[in-house]
């Protein structure tokens, strides 16, 4: 049970770090966009 606790713990960690990087790409890309218009 605590494995699995575990394993569940790492992929949300994942995610969220995913989710991080994600925003943060989106967000760059937003700021280069509207510094271009």
């Amino acid at each position: 049970m605590t494995t699995l606790i575990n394993r569940l713990g790492n992929i949300c960690i994942w995610c969220v770090g995913a989710g991080l990087a994600v925003l943060a790409v989106v967000t760059t890309l937003v700021m280069v966009w509207l510094s271009f218009i």
